[in-house]
């Protein structure tokens, strides 16, 4: 007997088209979505891993693994990335500087005690590389953790970078360090005085978030949150929402 033939039926190219058609409507409505969802995990992470820097550096003076521990956030000037190091201060050395009266410590404080990078006039010795004992001003220094030879990354202290995020400072720096008891507590370039830090997306638009005195957003951003603490290493953080700041 013969095989009954089998009524298959394809697509014709109209069809098709309508088909393609259906699925790009679809895709472009679907996209700014995607991509608003997109940027917002990329700053809530940055955001997050930038807090977390700060409440472990602070952690660290806490359990007695340095005496005066240090977050420093940089800004390049040239593509705008931001860099986050922490470094930390043994007790033996936090203790032989405050013992001495007459050192930098005390007579330089606003400029030296929250030190973001090694100044050769700080150095007792020219003649003695400023990295070697006992003149090096850091035990420990996050920064170090940049390059590829893991042999060289310490878990007290660590380095951060980003490149989709803006602070509310472009180009320059700022310090904060945390000490036991708050006692040493002290900011330093962007972070002298004060005790807060806004992140948000960076653009084409803006490279830095505009926040006003009153800590309200000046301009509009898709994305913002604030990062706060105290001299005794309280973190929070918060996110611009609805005309308002929501704990995270």
């Amino acid at each position: 007997m013969r095989q009954q033939e089998k009524n298959i039926k394809g697509f014709n190219i109209l069809e098709l088209l309508v088909v393609l058609a259906i699925i790009a409507v679809i895709s472009a409505t679907a996209y700014p979505n995607f991509n608003s969802w997109r940027k917002e995990r990329i700053i809530r992470a940055a955001a997050i891993d930038i807090k977390n820097l700060l409440q472990n550096t602070s952690a660290q003076v806490q359990r007695g693994s340095y005496g005066f521990s240090q977050v420093e956030l940089s800004v390049s000037e040239t593509d705008r990335a931001v860099t986050a190091v922490s470094r930390g201060m043994k007790n033996d050395r936090l203790l032989s500087k405050i013992r001495d009266g007459a050192s930098t410590w005390y007579t330089d404080a606003q400029n030296l005690r929250c030190r973001m990078s090694i100044d050769t006039g700080f150095d007792p010795d020219p003649d003695v590389p400023l990295d070697a004992e006992p003149y090096s001003y850091w035990s420990d220094d996050g920064s170090v953790n940049i390059d590829d030879n893991s042999d060289n990354d310490l878990m007290q202290v660590n380095v951060r970078e980003f490149d989709n995020i803006a602070l509310n400072f472009t180009g320059g720096e700022g310090a904060v360090c945390f000490s036991t008891d708050g006692s040493w507590y002290q900011g330093n370039g962007e972070l002298e005085n004060v005790n807060v830090l806004y992140i948000c997306n960076k653009s084409l638009t803006y490279n830095q978030c505009g926040v006003s005195a009153v800590g309200e957003p000046n301009i509009e951003h898709e994305n913002l949150y604030e990062i706060s603490w105290t001299r005794f290493g309280n973190i929070t953080m918060q996110k611009w929402a609805r005309g308002k700041w929501a704990l995270q």
